[in-house]
């Protein structure tokens, strides 16, 4: 079947017009123009900000674990049990002596393989969870990494957030780093003539055999400030497998600095995705696997659609969305 790319645009335009989303972008993002947006409550839909399930509550402790939180580290998942476990593993060595608070926001994992079920078993201090919180997106619409991206950063306790990627492990000498990195793009902020925000990203990995791996393209570090006024991530994007494009739009924000990290300065992240990556065997070090050769026909035709959605908003044949979190969701810790 061809690839129409007019379809696809149409089909963009119906699936945005046919949800109620629960946050609007004050003063929508546009190429060139600095402005100070932030996601607020929309008041047309029953779903409000704040206004979501919550199975747990919180405590009064995880409320004064989120107040003292110098850094949040915010992670997505989709039905990964293996890496979850690994993530907590180390959250567990780090987060009391760094302040660090980790919002996961599952994007949809079925039963039994969500994220809540399995951080439960793998908890075994209940103080841990004082320093976590879980949302579950209430079903699975595909590959919605950039409305689980919002969801993180519309939650997120502290001001400054490390998003992660579930194969990806911060190292104590990292959050060392982040930590600074942190409080740079404060003073920043605060001595600029024209409020400059700074997006770190490129941040360097490494495999357990020690291979340079390259910068991890999800890992950033910002504001949330910075998050929306670069309009956050488009929802339009939601079910297309590929880029949410949100370092396109932070490149042409002003007073948004997107700044590359400084590669022989930068501490290592810890790469656990590759199955070579947790093995130290010389023989697997060497091998190296072909990109993306894993995906199949579905996903190739869903980043063909993504790349069309983007012409299309470049093109300003589509606007960019100004509506956010167009799904419910739940708290679950």
């Amino acid at each position: 079947m061809p690839f129409l790319y007019s379809q696809v645009v149409a089909a963009v335009m119906a699936s945005s017009a046919a949800v109620c989303p629960a946050g609007v972008l004050r003063r929508p993002w546009t190429e060139g123009r600095a402005a100070s947006r932030r996601l607020s409550p929309n008041p047309k839909c029953p779903q409000l900000l704040g206004g979501q399930r919550n199975t747990t509550g919180s405590s009064a402790a995880a409320a004064a674990a989120a107040a003292a939180a110098a850094l949040t580290l915010a992670l997505t998942y989709f039905e990964n049990e293996v890496y979850l476990a690994q993530q907590l593993a180390k959250f567990a060595a780090v987060a009391v002596e760094k302040r660090i608070f980790l919002v996961i926001v599952d994007d949809g994992s079925r039963e039994g393989r969500r994220a809540y079920e399995h951080a439960s078993s793998l908890a075994n201090e209940a103080s841990l969870f004082e320093r976590i919180a879980i949302y579950e997106i209430d079903r699975n619409l595909g590959f919605n990494v950039a409305g689980a991206r919002n969801l993180a950063f519309a939650m997120a306790p502290t001001e400054y957030v490390l998003l992660m990627d579930m194969d990806t492990q911060p190292t104590m000498a990292f959050l060392d780093q982040a930590l600074g990195l942190a409080a740079f793009a404060a003073k920043r902020l605060a001595s600029s003539a024209h409020g400059t925000h700074v997006v770190f990203h490129r941040f360097v990995r490494e495999s357990r055999c020690k291979r340079d791996l390259g910068p991890h393209p999800a890992v950033m570090l910002l504001s949330k400030a910075a998050y929306w006024r670069a309009g956050g991530c488009d929802e339009d994007f939601a079910g297309l497998y590929g880029s949410t494009h949100f370092r396109w739009r932070a490149q042409r924000t002003p007073t948004v600095e997107y700044r590359e990290v400084d590669r022989n300065a930068t501490k290592f992240l810890q790469h656990i995705g590759a199955p070579c990556a947790m093995d130290a065997d010389a023989s697997c070090c060497g091998r190296r696997r072909g990109k993306n050769r894993h995906l199949g026909e579905a996903h190739s035709n869903r980043t063909r659609e993504n790349r069309a959605v983007f012409k299309a908003k470049k093109n300003r044949r589509i606007d960019w969305a100004s509506t956010y979190l167009r799904f419910s969701w739940t708290r679950r810790v």
